[in-house]
């Protein structure tokens, strides 16, 4: 009998592997439909420049209600100018997403303005660029605190509505570090690579939790030229832009898809690197990062 049912149990696993194969590969030809966010309640971190005002500016096309932090007051409010401009309500705040007290006290204002989040995007972030012995402690705890920790209390903030009202979205900003590790990046890529583990988890706790009304997306993108690697010389064609970043982030979320490359094709790296040598992991390294100079300045 248990030889019967061993057999039983593998042929169960091969059937759900292949058919979930094959969902997929339908998926990248006939994609999910998109859904409507009008009216609906988007809160973007790091919305002040960059990425994060691009996804601003990208929802806008979709009829969303804007909340929008950062602790560039003057670059955010200039992102609620544009997307005022562009026809729809924002609310600019200055929160400082390190702290709890900070994101209670804007989410506090959010919900007398505009009401509970429907759609909550991490994107807030920062790097430093610069090998491990030249950063300092001060530093490294920023980077982790900023790309990481806020994500635990944005989402420990503003889950728990969601899960009450039975509908809600999960966007986090990973990067491609959390597939390679490279170097000057000790400290951003382990943020990532930690992000993308978060999104990972938390997205198995609500669909094993029976709560997978809830969403959770997470954003890989390629090197992208937010002015924030003032050292970096990538060549256009493995650069993107702030604005291609964005168009992917609000497609992949309104079809609802679990993990966006971008481009598409940095999928292969995932499926590659943990199966390569790694003189071949290097070899990759090299090709697609160019020479890069420390920028980080211990005085700040």
């Amino acid at each position: 009998m248990s030889f019967y049912k061993t057999i039983y149990e593998v042929c169960e696993v091969l059937f759900v592997v292949i058919f979930n194969y094959i969902v997929a590969l339908v998926r990248v030809f006939v994609p999910p439909a998109k859904k409507s966010i009008h009216g609906k309640v988007v809160l973007v971190t790091g919305a002040g420049r960059g990425i994060g005002r691009e996804i601003a500016m990208e929802l806008t096309k979709h009829g969303a209600v804007l909340a929008l932090w950062d602790v560039n007051t003057e670059g955010n409010e200039e992102t609620a100018r544009l997307v005022t401009e562009a026809g729809c309500k924002a609310l600019a705040d200055t929160v400082d997403v390190t702290s709890s007290t900070s994101i209670a006290e804007g989410a506090s204002k959010i919900r007398k303005a505009l009401g509970e989040v429907d759609i909550l995007i991490n994107n807030a972030g920062v790097i430093n660029c610069a090998e491990l012995l030249d950063l300092t402690e001060k530093a490294i705890r920023r980077v982790y605190e900023v790309n990481i920790l806020s994500q635990y209390w944005t989402v420990r903030e503003f889950l728990p509505s969601m899960i009450d009202r039975k509908t809600g979205h999960i966007v986090s900003m990973a990067s491609m570090s959390c597939v390679l590790g490279s170097r000057m990046f000790s400290d951003y890529g382990a943020t990532k690579a930690a992000s993308r583990n978060f999104m990972e988890a938390l997205r198995r706790e609500l669909s094993c939790g029976g709560r997978d009304f809830v969403k959770a997306t997470t954003i890989i993108p390629h090197y992208t030229d937010t002015g924030f690697l003032r050292t970096a010389d990538f060549p256009k064609s493995q650069t993107m832009t702030p604005q291609k970043v964005a168009e992917a982030t609000v497609n992949g979320m309104l079809r609802n898809y679990t993990t966006v490359f971008v481009p598409p094709s940095g999928a292969l790296l995932g499926w590659i690197v943990p199966l390569a040598p790694v003189a071949t992991v290097d070899y990759i390294l090299e090709k697609l990062s160019p020479p890069m100079a420390s920028q980080f300045d211990k005085k700040d």
